[in-house]
């Protein structure tokens, strides 16, 4: 149990460490992780995961640190998966504030942030094709990402109802 606990710790402390980005540029450095390194979970299973943990409130590289860590060390797991998961950046935090405000006019710094952000957006890209390839397939499922699309895009339906209602809708018309 006790070498599970650091695995679990370890995988989400690289996942922190290198997620530059936010929690969704995480995605694809925890799915390494899950998947390909330690294969808790397939990838249908981490897709599903990622599914289900959009539909939650707050950060989302954090539900599914303690997703995966209380999948594999329950309740232990899960709280080792959260530390390990943002502890990386909370030492970063502290460290970089305060030196990033003193130092953010310098085009060094403004060279960093612009080199650094085209790589989170292909990190963004890449997740959003390998999920969305597992996801969408069948004519249902394009139907409703449609829907979604218009919903969120057009009529400019908060993310929350939309959600809901796929959810509501895969529950009366798709189970079974």
């Amino acid at each position: 149990m006790l070498k599970t606990l650091l695995d679990i710790f370890l995988a989400m402390f690289r996942v922190g460490i290198l997620g530059f980005g936010g929690g969704q540029a995480s995605i694809p450095l925890l799915e390494i992780e899950a998947v390909q390194t330690y294969k808790w979970m397939t990838a249908q299973e981490f897709g599903d995961l990622y599914a289900i943990g959009n539909c939650l409130p707050g950060p989302i590289a954090t539900k599914m640190a303690a997703a995966i860590g209380f999948e594999q060390g329950g309740v232990i797991g899960a709280i080792v998966g959260l530390i390990g998961m943002i502890l990386p950046s909370t030492i970063a935090v502290v460290l970089i504030i305060s030196f990033f405000f003193r130092f953010k006019d310098l085009p060094q710094v403004q060279g960093l942030l612009k080199g650094i952000r085209p790589i989170v957006v292909v990190l963004l890209i890449l997740i959003t094709y390998r999920i969305g390839v597992r996801s969408i397939g069948t004519p249902i499922s394009y139907a409703i990402a449609a829907v979604a699309f218009i919903a969120l895009q057009l009529l400019k339906i908060h993310p929350a109802f939309v959600i809901l209602g796929g959810m509501l809708f895969g529950i009366f018309f798709l189970a079974g």
